[in-house]
């Protein structure tokens, strides 16, 4: 509990020093979400809605959404607005590692 706790007060310090793509990058990095998410059913999809998120955060930065929090308010109003559909999952196997790749419709 201390590790997590450490983490999110050590996410929280830097939200203003790097981008949101970044920061969720970061917090997938440090939890192993992508192990987490790979082994559920469906994780594949999982994985690519992360990839989905932190391209739309990069989206979010070319347009000027600097803070984490315009970010954040942003994907609440886009939710609100509309549901799109899951992003599909295409699989890249590479030396023995699997990438995953979404692509836009």
């Amino acid at each position: 509990m201390g590790e997590a706790l450490a983490l999110l007060l050590e996410l929280h310090r830097r939200r203003r020093h790097r981008t949101a793509a970044e920061t969720i990058q970061a917090l997938t990095a440090a939890t192993r979400a992508h192990v987490s998410f790979a082994l559920r059913p469906a994780g594949e999809q999982a994985l690519a809605n992360v990839a989905a998120l932190v391209d739309f955060a990069r989206q979010r930065e070319r347009q000027g959404a600097l803070s984490f929090r315009s970010f954040v308010e942003t994907l609440a109003a886009e939710g609100k607005l509309r549901r799109t559909p899951e992003p599909p999952i295409l699989e890249v196997y590479s030396e023995g590692v699997l990438f995953m790749t979404v692509h836009k419709v």
